[in-house]
């Protein structure tokens, strides 16, 4: 190969791997929800399935003053 091309074909490899680690520190930040302008924790964080993010709805029911409660016979949420 020559000179120039081997040049580039580095230069390329170089682009390639800083792209791929910047895809993967981009998709490994935590989902931040906030409502009302505070930051919601959750018991079970948010996650993109699908390309879809879901967020756990209590914690963000619970943010908004509203009382969540459990029926374990009925397995219902009011």
């Amino acid at each position: 190969m020559k000179r120039t091309q081997k040049f580039l074909v580095i230069l390329l490899a170089l682009i390639l791997m800083a792209s791929c680690s910047a895809t993967i520190a981009w998709a490994a930040q935590p989902i931040r929800v906030k409502v009302g302008g505070e930051l919601v924790n959750f018991d079970v964080p948010p996650q993109i399935i699908n390309n879809r993010t879901m967020v756990p709805l209590r914690g963000i029911l619970e943010a908004l003053h509203a009382t969540v409660t459990w029926d374990d016979t009925t397995k219902t949420i009011t």
